[in-house]
This record gives structure tokens, C-alpha cells and sequence, in this order.
């Protein structure tokens, strides 16, 4: 039933998961569908040990979305959120500029671009005008469409090589002079 997966757990069973009650943000399944209908792997950071993670993926139903090998908690050994980051790009095998990190924080916003990361923040805690760092805000999943996430990369330019281009040497100029003389009188 995906109306409850989006409304998230009732509070018994969250109590009965041990579990704090947890929801998902409106359009994350359809966006997380999406992602998987395209084979765009999606990997998941948390400060949390990645056991907790397993479990609150688990008992939302996001368990499918983010394998194993592909969830980065605090108990993987990195101890900053930029070695998580860095972390989650290493386990999709993709470099750290070919990724987007979806944050919620102004802070991680500038953490991901520490990295050379995209960023797409999502509002809330945080008002619209405080995530400004992020290269997209959105309110929710829904708002987000692949086309959105292409215009991200394309305000990048790729490094390459520079034609070495041959410079002229400024032309010289040679100005003559013509000096005026002025007889006397006694010189004619």
C-alpha cells in the first residue's frame, strides 16, 4: 500500500519497531521509481550507525531503493559528513562531480560543493532564502524532474585543454621625425 509507505508508520508501529516515528517526503517513491526506471543508482548518508539506517529503511519500505553496499553511516568509518559524501560517490563508482546530493541544510549545501558535489536542497527546516547555496531548491520530490537535474549540470563546463594560440608580437612602428630648421638671417 503506497499511501501508508508515503504517510509513513503509524505511531504502533513505530512503537512496536522500536523506532521514533518517521515519514517520507511527499514523491520520494515515484522520484526513487523513477531513478531505478532509468538505472540511475542512488546511494543514502546518514549520521546514524548504518544498522538504525537498515532499519528505518526496512519499516518505511525504502530498503529496495538503497542496497547494502550502498547506505554510508557513521559506523563506516567516516568521521566527517564530507568523507560520507565522498564515501557514497566511491560506492556508486562515479566521480564526486557526476553526483547530486540531496540535503535539507545550508551547511551540507556547502559541504557538497566542498566536494565539487550538485547540490538540490529541499525546504525545510530551513526557509527558501537561507538554502540559496544549493545549485536547486525545491519544496518537495514532486517538483523535481530529470530535465530539472540535467539544467543542474549543464551551468558546468568541462575541463579541457586550452589551444595554445599562436600571439602575434606587436607591430613596430617607426615614426620619422622631420625636423623643422629655421634659417637666420645671417645663414641665407
Amino acid at each position: 500500500d503506497s499511501s501508508s509507505t508515503e504517510s509513513g508508520p503509524s505511531e504502533e508501529e513505530a512503537e512496536e519497531y522500536n523506532l521514533p516515528l518517521c515519514t517520507i517526503k511527499k514523491g520520494v517513491t515515484k522520484w526513487l521509481n523513477t531513478m531505478e526506471d532509468i538505472e540511475i543508482p542512488c546511494a543514502i548518508t546518514s549520521h546514524m550507525d548504518r544498522e538504525f539506517v537498515d532499519d528505518i529503511l526496512e519499516h518505511v519500505g525504502l530498503s529496495t531503493y538503497f542496497h547494502k553496499e550502498l547506505r554510508v553511516g557513521s559506523d563506516t568509518g567516516y568521521s566527517s559528513e564530507m568523507q560520507q559524501l565522498l564515501g557514497g560517490a566511491l560506492r556508486l563508482e562515479r566521480r564526486s562531480d557526476q553526483c547530486i546530493a540531496f540535503t535539507s541544510t545550508p551547511q551540507s549545501a556547502g559541504v557538497s560543493h566542498e566536494v565539487e558535489m550538485k547540490n538540490v536542497a529541499l525546504v525545510s527546516p530551513y526557509p527558501y532564502y537561507e538554502l540559496t547555496t544549493a545549485d536547486m531548491i525545491v519544496r518537495d520530490f514532486t517538483s523535481i524532474g530529470v530535465r530539472n537535474l540535467k539544467n543542474v549540470f549543464s551551468e558546468t563546463t568541462i575541463e579541457e585543454p586550452m589551444e595554445m594560440v599562436q600571439s602575434e608580437a606587436p607591430k613596430i612602428r617607426r615614426i620619422t621625425l622631420q625636423k623643422t630648421r629655421f634659417w637666420d638671417d645671417d645663414d641665407r
